[in-house]
């Protein structure tokens, strides 16, 4: 399952500590340097009187685990502004149409930005786009903790995270695995689970599933040496367990999965600043 070209508003991220690389002049335009967070909103929806969440529709969740498997995080550049050339507002693709005030109308109701648009044909032409990979394979455990950092080992940045010169145009980070273990109780007077509550316990298999957003700034047009500093945190929003069934769930693999849909509710937010090196 592939969850692409996901944006949304950026979130205030904490400092979340250094990351180094030697940089060397010559051998690139920019150098990487990302760090990177998982947290979750839950502790917004607690009911103070049973210590528990509240998730709509007169449940209550208590969690026991929630955690994250991260595979890699990508940062992607745009050479010589080749996907803004590509996109012609008055000539939109296949999908899309009415391109006015930046956006274009997609055929699913969608409001999509230009630059989206641009990277979207860029990507499905085939071309590679070249950048700087970090490998994560790290596990984040947001059980206990509204928000926990995620270590980068340094030496798993592809190229010593040294970045060409062009646009930036995207970066995500790719997800493997999910697990969650938790009870659910029914507040209301209809006894529609068990007094003691329906307990799950899941595995998610991911896949390889991406958080993927939109990154804007040009590296070397001004021919400086930049460290790019990314931040970016992977959210599980306050409402990630409303709207579900929990009376037609069961232990089913598929009957979880399909009700529950845990890729399409998490989030994520990039911030990104330059800083002359």
């Amino acid at each position: 399952m592939n969850i692409t070209k996901l944006t949304y508003p950026l979130l205030t991220l904490l400092a979340l500590g250094s990351y180094g690389c030697t940089f060397e002049e010559g051998n690139s335009w920019g150098e990487l340097h990302p760090t990177l967070s998982a947290s979750h909103e839950l502790g917004s929806r607690e009911d103070t009187s049973t210590g528990l969440y509240r998730i709509g529709n007169n449940y209550e969740l208590e969690l026991t685990t929630l955690t994250l498997t991260t595979g890699e995080l990508r940062v992607n550049v745009s050479p010589n502004s080749t996907a803004s050339t590509a996109f012609d507002p008055a000539n939109p693709p296949a999908g899309y149409s009415l391109c006015h005030n930046g956006h274009c109308h997609a055929d699913d109701g969608r409001l999509v930005d230009y630059d989206d648009i641009a990277l979207e044909l860029l990507e499905s032409s085939g071309a590679a786009l070249p950048g700087v990979s970090q490998i994560i394979d790290q596990t984040a455990t947001l059980s206990q903790s509204d928000t926990t950092t995620i270590a980068l080992d340094s030496s798993l940045c592809q190229d010593d995270c040294f970045l060409p010169q062009g646009e930036l145009a995207s970066a995500y980070v790719s997800m493997t695995q999910a697990h969650v273990e938790f009870t659910v109780f029914d507040t209301s007077e209809q006894q529609r689970l068990p007094e003691e509550g329906l307990t799950i316990s899941h595995t998610f298999d991911l896949a390889g599933a991406r958080l993927e957003q939109p990154l804007e700034g040009v590296i070397g047009e001004d021919l400086e040496h930049y460290k790019v500093n990314l931040g970016a945190n992977i959210l599980f929003p306050a409402s990630g367990f409303d709207g579900v069934d929990w009376q037609a769930i069961d232990q089913q693999t598929t009957t979880l999965e399909n009700e529950l849909k845990l890729m399409e509710r998490l989030e994520i937010s990039i911030e990104t600043n330059f800083q002359p090196k």
